[in-house]
């Protein structure tokens, strides 16, 4: 799934403050949010830009969840630049002193159309920069 020019410059124009990237099996959305002024009074847009295409998604895990329906939510879009091949989602790791404490992880690794793969953990009492939303089906189409 590869993002076109236009999205490209949208997502790097804006960087952290007002963009946010959310993927769905069935293709990627941009949500942009533009601002101008006039007369002195500040005024906001927001901006959807949908992107159709099949993204791989794969969850581990799940303990009964079933497989991915629903989205991530990409609060650092620039993560989307290099396009993606599929996703990874491995739901409740932990490891013996994260069990002791009674805490676990959920961890999203992303590979890219060039080949790089990062991944991020994602804890319940920590802000991250992607959120796991698969309580429902969802698609691109919802934005419509």
């Amino acid at each position: 799934m590869k993002l076109d020019a236009k999205i490209k410059r949208v997502i790097r124009k804006d960087e952290f403050r007002h963009t946010c990237g959310y993927v769905y099996k069935d293709g990627v959305v941009i949500r942009d949010m533009e601002t101008h002024r006039y007369k002195g009074e500040r005024f906001e847009k927001e901006k959807i830009y949908s992107v159709p295409g099949e993204i791989k998604v794969y969850i581990h895990n799940s303990n009964g969840e079933g497989p991915f329906k629903g989205r991530l939510v990409f609060h650092n879009a620039t993560m989307l630049l290099d396009g993606i091949k599929d996703i990874k989602i491995y739901r409740n790791n932990t490891s013996d002193a994260m069990k002791e404490r009674g805490i676990s992880c959920d961890t999203v690794t992303i590979r890219t159309l060039s080949g790089l793969e990062f991944g991020q953990d994602i804890f319940s009492f920590l802000c991250s920069d992607i959120s796991i939303d698969n309580s429902k089906a969802m698609s691109v189409t919802d934005w419509a």
